[in-house]
């Protein structure tokens, strides 16, 4: 049986090219990759994509960007996707947390996400061999940023659900 003080996140991240996503379980190495995904419907097929995910790794928290911020440059589509997500999620019992891009710059340190990439790699050494190239402002993104993104999602989530040290020390 697994210990209570460590659930299993699935950390989820929409890109141009189809999900990344991230799967922590415990101490185990985590689980990442990218389905890609094309075609005249892709959200429905991104969603389709997820639902399957959630069947697959039956995770206790599932987390996403949060795009309802006013500075979320995602596009509707995106935010949409992210709404039908999270409401599938709910209904299956998984609890659903939520994160902005500054919160993730913030927790990171970072200015770009380059930076929060390189970070993420100290964490999870074994992403080293997939970190894409330093982005130049007339480079497009690299598809393997999706799974990186998703990485910083979900470590930002365990850091701040880890209880305090020493917490249990310091109440009456």
């Amino acid at each position: 049986m697994r210990p209570a003080t460590s659930p299993r996140v699935l950390a989820l991240y929409a890109s141009y090219i189809g999900i990344g996503f991230v799967f922590f379980d415990g101490n185990a190495l985590p689980e990442w990759r990218i389905k890609r995904i094309r075609g005249v419907s892709a959200t429905q097929l991104r969603f389709r994509t997820v639902k399957k995910l959630l069947e697959h790794f039956a995770p206790d928290v599932l987390v996403l960007e949060d795009t309802s911020v006013k500075t979320s440059r995602r596009d509707k589509r995106v935010h949409a996707l992210y709404a039908q997500i999270a409401r599938f999620a709910k209904e299956e019992g998984v609890q659903v947390k939520r994160y902005t891009q500054e919160r993730v710059f913030e927790y990171f340190q970072a200015h770009k996400k380059d930076d929060v990439s390189l970070a993420v790699v100290g964490v999870i050494p074994a992403l080293a061999p997939r970190l894409p190239r330093m982005r130049r402002n007339y480079m497009s993104e690299h598809p393997r940023q999706a799974i990186f993104d998703a990485a910083a999602l979900g470590i930002l989530h365990i850091a701040m659900e880890k209880p305090e040290e020493g917490a249990a020390e310091r109440t009456p």
